[in-house]
């Protein structure tokens, strides 16, 4: 809304003037940032703010939206200005899951026709496990699958946990 203010000045010979003066109040910018986020360790998420027509992240980034890969848990402040030149401040938090410890075991070699038991250690729990390629396994989702190889092969094993991080090791 608008305010007028009107002022009238009378000088020692009572003569009389006046001035107005309008005040424009604009509503407040509104800076939005987006809601926090949760990712795993090594991997990035696309942060979008919105509210403004300007935007300045607290690191001096000044696009509205902008991909950040942070290595800890980390808070993104952006300040947003509207057409009208108000600012506000909204802020985001980007969680950092570390991945799931994995160890496929040592590289090994033995005699061909015998079997040979892998055993994938992690210090995580709630773990599911994906071996790969599934040629000569006894099975593909349990940490310490039967390998009866008829050549030479790398196995790969990825572990992934409840929040949807993955991490792989690598047995020859």
């Amino acid at each position: 809304g608008a305010v007028v203010y009107t002022v009238y000045i009378t000088d020692l010979n009572n003569c009389t003037d006046s001035d107005e003066i309008n005040i424009s109040l604009h509503p407040s910018a509104n800076a939005d940032a987006g809601s926090d986020v949760t990712i795993c360790s090594g991997t990035s998420t696309t942060l979008s703010a919105l509210g403004g027509t300007q935007f300045i992240w607290n690191d001096l980034i000044t696009d509205a939206t902008r991909n950040v890969s942070p290595i800890s848990s980390t808070t993104y402040s952006v300040t947003v200005t509207d057409a009208n030149g108000c600012t506000d401040l909204d802020s985001v938090i980007v969680y950092v899951n570390p991945l799931p410890s994995v160890d496929a075991g040592s590289d090994t070699s033995f005699c061909e026709g015998y079997a040979f038991q892998m055993n994938a250690y992690s210090m995580n729990t709630d773990l599911t496990y994906t071996w790969s390629p599934n040629q000569y396994l006894s099975a593909t989702n349990i940490a310490n699958p039967i390998s009866t190889p008829e050549q030479t092969i790398t196995y790969t094993v990825q572990i992934t946990d409840l929040n949807n991080c993955s991490n792989t090791d690598d047995i020859i």
